[in-house]
């Protein structure tokens, strides 16, 4: 297996139009329908100058794995440093993941195409080097809002909660009653709060912020 090219802020602007270009390609059709020659086709580069960066294209997923959940990671861990009260720092993670979930689209699917994949490798180096501390700093805040609960089974099902509502939102958008998207997110906001706290803590959900 390859050792995967390190990311290293800043990237160059042709570096980071090769990520993002790639990750696109991979999240919609998978790591094993893509060949370096289509994604260099795709990118408008030579396979050559794409082998200049990247050795292979296990290489260069890697490096997309890593480029796309990176500042995801970065963002969650910044968001739970604010000193605020834990309940007001569950409504909002529970908002901002709710609005990952539904808007990066590219992230979405390679998140889901991992999780299908089942790639033992891929897995564990996405949860040592980008998962396992935002994971973490969830933890603690679980910790702090719960301490007579089991802060990894309560993470989890926070993450599970918001995740499988998106998976679902094919089919959830073809039943009758389905809230608009600005509604129907709003409403999910408020029920996985009222959920967690109340399962939680037993307080009631609305703790009044934005």
């Amino acid at each position: 297996m390859s050792i995967p090219d390190k990311i290293v802020p800043p990237l160059s602007a042709k570096k980071e139009a090769i990520l993002i270009a790639a990750a696109e390609l991979f999240s919609k059709k998978g790591y094993a329908a893509i060949s370096m020659r289509v994604l260099a086709k795709e990118i408008g580069i030579t396979p050559a100058a794409l082998y200049h960066h990247y050795t292979d294209k296990e290489a260069l997923y890697y490096a997309v794995l890593q480029y796309v959940f990176t500042d995801k990671a970065i963002a969650i861990s910044t968001l739970l440093e604010k000193a605020d009260t834990p309940e007001l720092q569950l409504e909002r993670l529970i908002h901002w993941l709710a609005e990952l979930f539904s808007t990066d689209k590219v992230f979405a699917r390679l998140l889901h195409r991992e999780l299908l994949d089942g790639h033992e490798a891929r897995i564990k180096l996405l949860t040592q080097e980008v998962i396992e501390s935002p994971f973490r700093e969830i933890e603690k805040l679980m910790r702090r809002l719960a301490p007579d609960q089991n802060a990894r089974l309560s993470t989890t099902s926070i993450i599970a909660l918001l995740l499988g509502h998106f998976e679902l939102m094919p089919v959830l958008q073809h039943l009758p009653g389905t809230c608009e998207r600005d509604d129907h997110h709003a409403m999910l906001v408020n029920h996985a709060k009222s959920l967690m706290l109340c399962r939680l803590t037993g307080k009631p959900g609305n703790t009044g912020a934005a």
